[in-house]
């Protein structure tokens, strides 16, 4: 079976309620605004923009997801240190 196959039978197997499948349904402004609508009944309600968290793993299956609001300065990488 080719990747291309096994990444689409993998997606198959996926509900909008699995994390993976719902951030990445999430990018879509549309998809928010017609869920936050519902949620808030509030028809006129518009999203403009959607910023999605970052999901970052490693080759030994470790991950972090972080925030919109965790950001690296351009010139820096992540790394594994934290400030006390």
């Amino acid at each position: 079976m080719s990747d291309r196959a096994r990444i689409r039978e993998g997606a198959r197997k996926l509900n909008p309620i699995d994390d993976v499948m719902f951030r990445k349904m999430a990018e879509d402004p549309g998809f928010c605004q017609e869920i936050l609508r519902v949620f808030l009944a509030s028809p006129e309600l518009v999203v403009r923009e959607t910023i999605p968290q970052y999901v970052g793993t490693n080759l030994q299956g470790r991950s972090v997801t972080l925030g919109h609001n965790h950001t690296f300065p351009s010139h820096t990488e992540p790394s594994s240190r934290h400030s006390p």
